[in-house]
């Protein structure tokens, strides 16, 4: 596994201390890095899938696919800007989704990084994640 980038590492407690809560237990936190990986969570639990974005450059990650399963979208998906550039222009940053495990099952969680007006091209990436929920 490769090490964080900076702005990850920058922006991720950001984004942990928003979305966690003090009272609720703490999620289990994915990125680009789990990228075909398997996790197992219980039900109940919340996951956090952060992925590195850059908006400026017409690119943005989409979550493909029929969210058919044991997860919940909770929200919106949550893109914060790196705060170590305040300031520059076309500085990239972090897009978080959250879910919430409802039910025992499997579910595959499919990200695409594209240009909502170039559908029909191969994602410029693509990060999948395959979830259990005991």
């Amino acid at each position: 596994m490769s090490p964080l980038s900076s702005p990850t590492r920058t922006i991720l407690p950001l984004i942990f201390l928003v979305l966690a809560g003090c009272s609720a237990p703490k999620p289990v936190v994915l990125t680009a890095a789990d990228n075909r990986r398997t996790v197992e969570i219980t039900r109940g639990a919340d996951l956090l899938v952060s992925l590195e974005s850059n908006r400026t450059t017409g690119f943005s990650w989409t979550l493909a696919g029929a969210m058919s399963g044991p997860l919940a979208v909770v929200g919106e998906p949550i893109y914060v800007t790196d705060p170590a550039s305040t300031g520059a222009v076309g500085v990239g940053g972090i897009v978080t989704w959250r879910f919430r495990a409802a039910s025992p099952g499997e579910q595959r969680l499919q990200f695409e990084y594209r240009r909502p007006f170039e559908k029909e091209l191969t994602p410029e990436r693509s990060v999948t994640i395959d979830v259990r929920v005991r």
